[in-house]
């Protein structure tokens, strides 16, 4: 955590200040894919994992993904985009 953000926080708690949840969130990009988002949030002494959510290319706005889905995401950005239902397990479209 920055200096100036855990002097802030120790100083809103001198004064008295009750300190909610602090959240850090990333940004992440690659031109090649959907613009990806990650949250944690620092309660109770301890960072945690909120949530990571991509930009859904069909219009379905942000995907919600668990930490797991994010991992897979990272590596493979298509994964994002739907299987075809039209497509059986061996690329092939039906008749």
């Amino acid at each position: 955590m920055p200096p100036n953000a855990k002097k802030l926080l120790r100083i809103a708690e001198e004064e008295g200040w009750q300190i909610g949840v602090v959240s850090l969130v990333a940004r992440i990009n690659r031109p090649d894919a959907q613009p990806f988002y990650a949250s944690w949030h620092f309660k109770h002494g301890k960072w945690a994992f909120h949530e990571c959510r991509a930009l859904s290319p069909i219009g379905h706005g942000l995907v919600k993904l668990n930490i797991r889905d994010a991992f897979i995401y990272l590596q493979d950005p298509t994964v994002i985009y739907p299987e075809d239902p039209e497509e059986n397990e061996d690329g092939q479209g039906h008749g």
